[in-house]
């Protein structure tokens, strides 16, 4: 239910990025952001470029291993880059986009005997599984801007076959040029 209902915003907010009036304005943000996702405490940036009514931009997720979290053993690293629409007013910017993504699930297990004879916790191997995959990447913001700088809601999620999650984080964004 979750996913239908992300899908339905990410719809309704290109719909309305795409039927808004061009401005000249910042073309480069860079922003950076804490939140939480399915894997618990997320640390993430993100870069984007406007061109005409489209933006490209590209994303970073990290979600380290939390001992208090339900998933202790889980870390999460995810790249992406992303394609999708804008609109901006005065003073409010908001976005959607969809893209590809490298997703790297890392998961803690037990030391085994093999791997204590090879080095134990030296080795940064050890103890860990990492299963990769390409993933398909969303994410939508509402930013508060000002002239340089702005805070808002950056909303993310990724469609993968090892470990789907959905997630949101407090941005700040610094715009250029």
């Amino acid at each position: 239910m979750k996913k239908i209902i992300i899908f339905f915003l990410l719809i309704n907010t290109a719909a309305f990025c795409y039927s808004q009036k061009i401005e000249k304005t910042n073309r480069l943000a860079v922003g950076f952001g804490v939140g939480t996702s399915n894997y618990g405490g997320t640390f993430g940036t993100n870069w984007s470029v406007k061109i005409k009514k489209g933006l490209f931009s590209g994303q970073y997720l990290y979600s380290p291993e939390f001992p208090w979290a339900d998933k202790s053993n889980l870390t999460m690293h995810n790249l992406g880059l992303l394609y999708g629409l804008y609109a901006e007013g005065e003073g409010l910017f908001a976005s959607a986009s969809v893209g590809i993504s490298y997703f790297v699930n890392q998961t803690t297990v037990p030391l085994t005997t093999d791997c204590i004879k090879k080095g134990g916790a030296k080795d940064p191997d050890c103890g860990r599984i990492r299963e990769g995959s390409i993933g398909l990447p969303f994410e939508a913001q509402l930013i508060i801007k000002g002239k340089r700088s702005g805070v808002g809601i950056y909303g993310f999620a990724n469609l993968n076959n090892q470990f789907s999650y959905i997630g949101a984080m407090i941005t700040v964004q610094f715009y250029f040029f």
